[in-house]
C-alpha cells in the first residue's frame, strides 16, 4: 500500500516518442497516471530522450501531463 504522501515515480516508454501518434502518446500517458493514481507522482522517461523523439510528441507528452484529471 502505498502512502499518500509519499510521491510515486511513472517511466514513460520514450519509443512511443518516435513513431506513435499523438492520440497513442496521449493514451499512454493517461494510462500512466491513472495507475499511479492521485497522490504526488513524477513522471518521467524510462531511459531519458535519445534525440530520436518528434519533439511534436515531446510537446504532446508534456501538455497531456500538465491536463490530467482524475
Amino acid at each position: 500500500m502505498r502512502a499518500a504522501r509519499v510521491p510515486v515515480q511513472g517511466n514513460f516508454d520514450p519509443k512511443l516518442l518516435v513513431d506513435s501518434s499523438a492520440d497513442e502518446v496521449r493514451a499512454a500517458a493517461r494510462e500512466m497516471l491513472d495507475a499511479l493514481g492521485s497522490q504526488k507522482l513524477i513522471a518521467n522517461l524510462c531511459e531519458g530522450l535519445s534525440g530520436k523523439e518528434d519533439p511534436a510528441l515531446v510537446s504532446v507528452l508534456v501538455d497531456a501531463i500538465h491536463d490530467y484529471e482524475v
